[in-house]
C-alpha cells in the first residue's frame, strides 16, 4: 500500500548569487544531513555520468 503525504511546496524563483564563475553542477549523491539515499545502483553510476557530461560541457 502506498501513502502520499503532502510536505508542503517548493517554489525556486531565483538562483542565488554566485560570482565564482563556477558551472552549475547537480551531484544527486550530495544531500543534506537527515537525508540518505537509497540502494539504488543507477544512482551512484549518475555521479560519474554527470562528470563526464560536465567535462564535455565544459570543452565546447
Amino acid at each position: 500500500m502506498t501513502q502520499r503525504i503532502g510536505l508542503g511546496r517548493l517554489q525556486i524563483s531565483k538562483l542565488a548569487d554566485n560570482n565564482s564563475g563556477d558551472p552549475l553542477v547537480f551531484i544527486p549523491l550530495q544531500l543534506p544531513t537527515g537525508i540518505t539515499a537509497s540502494d539504488d545502483p543507477v544512482l551512484k553510476e549518475r555521479n560519474a555520468s554527470y562528470a563526464i557530461s560536465l567535462s564535455h560541457r565544459l570543452k565546447q
